[in-house]
């Protein structure tokens, strides 16, 4: 996925706060990583970010 938002001619940070867009990956199998993306999430839509 990076490589193509790069080829697309999008510049990537990995801090949120320079970004406009973001994008956040993670495992939906294990619960742990289900609660820190919820988390996360939330963070970032009260920050308002496009997500």
């Amino acid at each position: 996925m990076l490589g193509l938002l790069v080829e697309a001619g999008y510049a990537v940070d990995t801090d949120e706060s320079f970004a406009d867009y973001v994008i956040v990956n993670t495992c939906s199998f294990i619960q742990a990583a289900r609660e820190e993306s919820v988390r996360t999430l939330v963070e970032l839509a009260e920050a308002h970010k496009k997500l």
